[in-house]
């Protein structure tokens, strides 16, 4: 193909094709860790701070349908990573470098706002029942652990479109692969159908249903509003020189050399 071309064109392509790796690897390990923490997090809570013990079908269920969306995320409409310092050019002269503090940092922040958000739903369902949710809410039993389950499957396979572009808002970048989309779409549709009708788990109300929902949703522009002011953070230059760990050698290239570099290769 390089042969074929009169231009540098198919070198320009093969690394902007290379660059869209990293940013699928970072969506997947982002919302893999998000997820673990946010999971991890509430059914710890629930279990030594209300007595409440979510049955282990549901937490299967949820993990299944969970992995099953997230192999789609290897189809995913990326845009070509890029590095903090911004330049003229199309594409930057050199790829964005990875840390594990920077990961660390985001998966924390989504992971912890999500843990919030079912914690707190939770102490909302119990304190409006009979008013807001059904009066079954502050019974207990089968039917709280069907709408706490409704409600971290919703907010768990949406978050998936906040960790696909960490550094800005959700709907900036490209669109996410229709795969993705359809993926989503069918696991909430699944989960909102079985505990509508009572299959395999206990019947919710409808208008609970459609309060977990709407819950989910104003979630998840809440959880990208802070991975948004995270990702600042991260990309700030006082983050890299005071937070992120050296490993015991001199980094791969100093800020210095990556503007020298961007400045010299401007055919890229």
């Amino acid at each position: 193909m390089i042969l074929l071309t009169d231009d540098f064109s198919a070198i320009v392509m093969g690394i902007e094709e290379g660059r869209c790796i990293y940013p699928r690897l970072r969506s997947y390990v982002l919302y893999r860790i998000s997820a673990t923490i946010q999971i991890v997090t509430v059914l710890s809570t629930l279990v030594f701070a209300y007595d409440i013990v979510i049955p282990a079908f549901y937490v299967i269920l949820l993990a299944l349908l969970k992995d099953i969306t997230m192999l789609t995320v290897s189809y995913d409409n990326v845009t070509p990573s890029r590095s903090q310092y911004p330049t003229t050019m199309s594409l930057q002269a050199y790829p964005e470098e990875p840390t594990l503090s920077a990961i660390f940092v985001r998966s924390f922040v989504v992971g912890a706002v999500m843990a919030l958000s079912s914690i707190g739903f939770y102490v909302l369902g119990y304190e409006t029942a009979g008013e807001v949710f059904s009066h079954k809410f502050r019974d207990g039993g089968s039917y709280v652990d069907a709408c706490i389950y409704l409600q971290i499957s919703l907010g768990i396979q949406m978050m998936i479109f906040n960790c696909r572009n960490p550094h800005t808002w959700f709907w900036e970048g490209n669109p996410p692969n229709w795969r993705l989309i359809v993926a989503v779409i069918f696991a909430n549709g699944l989960v909102t159908i079985l505990c509508l009708f009572g299959w395999v788990v206990d019947t919710i109300a409808w208008k609970d249903v459609l309060f977990i929902i709407g819950y989910d949703i104003a979630m998840f522009f809440l959880v990208d509003a802070f991975k948004v002011l995270a990702g600042k953070v991260v990309n700030s230059e006082r983050f890299e020189d005071n937070v992120i760990p050296y490993t015991g050698r001199e980094r791969t290239m100093t800020k210095t050399r990556k503007r020298s570099m961007a400045t010299q290769f401007t055919w890229v």
